[in-house]
């Protein structure tokens, strides 16, 4: 591993390619804040799907300039949890927006939950990120996570499906599960 780190490290700084290294949790709550404005929802997703092994930061020239946070999830199950009774209190006005024939091809396939990507914005447009999607896909077979409705846009250019839309108290809203197409 340590032979990887170097060689990586020499790739950097001589041809001034960004490299995957360590998450670097304080930086990329700091780039959530530039981004979002606020620390809540990259603290959520650090505290309940954060998996040390695969969440990466994009580093350049020795600093953070952008990175992910992921986590091994099954979106299929996922959908069924927010339908049980116990969280309807939480969740409602559940809309499924595939058919279930397309849905039960996620099952039982490895996919991989986005709690959080992002790039510093001077660093954008630079063809930096798709060093993190190439990473972020083969890590399964499909990606997936949850956004709102200004979100959408982002999870489009991203060769990503509306699977289901639903309300929550916690965003006031609708928020949608999207997912890669298999």
């Amino acid at each position: 591993m340590l032979l990887v780190e170097i060689k990586n490290i020499i790739n950097e700084v001589i041809n001034n390619n960004p490299v995957l290294c360590k998450l670097n949790v304080e930086q990329i709550r700091k780039l959530s804040y530039t981004l979002h404005g606020s620390y809540y929802d990259i603290d959520d997703q650090i505290k309940n799907f954060f998996n040390k092994k695969i969440s990466k930061s994009l580093c350049l020239n020795n600093k953070t300039i952008g990175g992910c946070i992921l986590e091994y999830g099954d979106m299929y199950d996922n959908i069924y949890d927010i339908q049980d009774p116990k969280y309807n209190n939480f969740y409602y006005n559940i809309n499924l927006k595939v058919k279930k024939e397309e849905l039960n091809k996620y099952k039982d396939k490895t996919g991989i939950f986005v709690g959080f990507i992002g790039i510093e914005p001077e660093y954008r447009n630079k063809g930096y990120s798709k060093l993190l999607y190439n990473y972020i896909n083969s890590l399964g077979n499909y990606t997936w996570g949850v956004c709102e409705k200004k979100e959408l846009d982002f999870h489009f250019h991203n060769n990503r499906i509306i699977i289901c839309e639903y309300e929550d108290k916690e965003h006031n809203g609708i928020s949608y599960i999207t997912a890669t197409k298999i």
